[in-house]
Formats: C-alpha cells, sequence, structure tokens
C-alpha cells in the first residue's frame, strides 16, 4: 500500500512516501520558505522520481494538526485536492501523534510538545513498547506549569520531542524528563505516514473521503481571539 504523506504543522514543510512500511522518499525543506512555495514542487518530485500519479497512491494523509494555523491549513487542503482529484481516501493524524512514531526506537513515555507561545504547549503522552505506539492522553494546549505537574503526577522518565523540547527542558522542573537528539527533535512526514497508515488499517471501514477531512486546532485563531475580544467590549 503506497502512502503519501505531508508534514506542514510547525516551521519545516516535508513530503514522504512510504510502500507499506518501507520508505520510499522522504524531502524536507530547511531553508524557510513558505509552506505553500515547497510542498506541491516537492509531492511533484516525489511522484516523478518513482513514476507514479496521484492516482497511484493508495492513500493520501497529512498533519492536520495542532500546530502552525497556516501550515495546517494549507496541508489539509493540498491532500483534500489531491485525494479529490484522483478519487483516493484521505486521512489527517495528529501532529503529535506523529510525532511520537518518528521515535519508536525509544522505549518509555513520550510526550511531543509543540510550542504554542505565551508558555503553553500543545501536548499529549504516548507509551513506546518494542515500537509499538499507544497513546495515553488526548491531545491538549496546556501552559507549562500545567504541564510540569501532569508529568510530576506520572512519576516516570518521560523523552521529550518536538520543536518544544528544548524550552520545555528550560522551563520545566519535573526531574525525569530527557530531551532526545536533535535528529528526532523536528516533526517529519514519515511520523506522518507511520500514524496514518496504521490508523487506516485500524479503521479500514471509515469513510475516508475528502469531505470528512479538517483542520485541530485547540484554540481559536487570532482573528477569532479579536473578534471574540471586541465583540465582549461592544
Amino acid at each position: 500500500m503506497k502512502v503519501l504523506a505531508l508534514e506542514s504543522s510547525a516551521g519545516i514543510a516535508g513530503v514522504a512516501l512510504l510502500e507499506d512500511e518501507k520508505i520510499l522518499y522522504l524531502s524536507e525543506d530547511v531553508l524557510g520558505h513558505t509552506h505553500s512555495e515547497t510542498l506541491l514542487p516537492m509531492i511533484a518530485e516525489c511522484l516523478e522520481r518513482h513514476g507514479l500519479e496521484p492516482k497511484d497512491v493508495d492513500l493520501f494523509a497529512c498533519a492536520a494538526g495542532p500546530g502552525s494555523y497556516t501550515g495546517v491549513r494549507i496541508g489539509v487542503a493540498t491532500v483534500k485536492g489531491l485525494a479529490s482529484g484522483s478519487g483516493k481516501p484521505c486521512i489527517g493524524v495528529s501532529s503529535l501523534e506523529a510525532l511520537a512514531h518518528n521515535c519508536t526506537d525509544l522505549e518509555g513515555v513520550l510526550c511531543p510538545v509543540m510550542d504554542a507561545r505565551r508558555d503553553q504547549m500543545y501536548t499529549a503522552l504516548f507509551e513506546c513498547r518494542r515500537g509499538e505506539v499507544k497513546r495515553r492522553s488526548e491531545d491538549a494546549l496546556l501552559p507549562l506549569e500545567q504541564l510540569d505537574r501532569v508529568l510530576k503526577a506520572l512519576g516516570r522518565q518521560v523523552y521529550l520531542i518536538g520543536d518544544g523540547a528544548q524550552k520545555a527542558e528550560e522551563k520545566l522542573t519535573f526531574p525525569k524528563k530527557r530531551r532526545v537528539s536533535s535528529l528526532l527533535q523536528n516533526q517529519n512526514a514519515y511520523g506522518v505516514a507511520k500514524a496514518g497508515l496504521l490508523q487506516y488499517q485500524r479503521e479500514p471501514q471509515k469513510d475516508y473521503d475528502e469531505g470528512n477531512l479538517f483542520p485541530i486546532y485547540l484554540r481559536a485563531t487570532q482573528a477569532e481571539r479579536e473578534r471574540i475580544s471586541q465583540e465582549h467590549k461592544d
């Protein structure tokens, strides 16, 4: 089964192509270009390199959030377009779950942390055993102080992963935290592809039409917050 996956929920855009669990293609843009500039050329290169067209892909996947509002919207819209044009299914996966699937060589509790600014993190907890990732908590937007209390109550060593890992390591007082190597810190499309494939295999009966794919934000956008604030003033 061929899975084409996009990661655009954070600063680095990426594309991956998996056949079953074998990586055929993995590309990332680390030059700071906008995701709207980089995703489509990377997709085109991926397909051309392997002699494929969108209709030859069995499943399209994207990081549906949480993360950058603009990046998430671009990834979701791109995958919806690919799925609509090819008639193939598409799936959105949690950006945090995708991060956990990048670290399946680790054993123990994984805590993806994506910097949501204002000393807040998008985060969740996962357990990794013998390469299998299981979710322990739902995705949430937590202040660092609250995340600190959650990890202290857990009382186990926790691996911090994601673009917020360095900040979390510096600010959390929980003593049993450990930041993974820099090679595993950032989001990449492989984790999205792996999480999407596993979800599709677990629930093949679901309707994976593009009309059922939506972004996951966890909090209102800046424009929505400003609108609500203005309404309260009025």
